[in-house]
C-alpha cells in the first residue's frame, strides 16, 4: 500500500501521544553515584529479572524479530568476564519458559 501523504493521520497522532505518555511514565530515572560504568575492581554482578537470561529482541508477537543471533545480557557479562552472583535466581526463569 503506497502512501500518499506524509502527514499524520489523527490516529497516528494519538497513537504517539499515547506512546510518549506510557513511555514517560513507564521510564525509570537511576542516579549514576559513579556507579557506571563499571570500575576495572567490579567483578561480579547481581542481575534480576527475566530480560537478563531471556532478553527480548523487537518485541513479541507481530514485532517479533528473527535474529540469527543474539547475546543475552548475562551471556554478554559472562563473556566480558564477570561473575554473575544471581545465577540460581535466574534459572527459574529458563524453567518458566522451557
Amino acid at each position: 500500500m503506497k502512501r500518499e501523504s506524509m502527514e499524520q493521520s489523527e490516529r497516528e497522532r494519538r497513537n504517539a501521544t499515547l506512546s510518549r505518555t506510557a513511555a514517560a511514565q513507564g521510564m525509570v530515572l537511576l542516579k549514576n553515584d559513579n556507579a557506571l560504568p563499571f570500575s576495572p575492581e567490579t567483578k561480579k554482578i547481581a542481575l534480576f529479572g527475566n530480560g537478563a537470561k531471556i532478553t527480548i529482541k523487537g518485541g513479541t508477537g507481530s514485532g517479533a524479530v528473527n535474529q540469527r543471533y543474539s547475546v543475552s545480557v548475562e551471556e554478554g557479562l559472562l563473556h566480558a568476564g564477570y561473575d554473575i552472583t544471581s545465577e540460581k535466581y535466574l534459572h527459574r526463569f529458563e524453567d518458566m519458559h522451557a
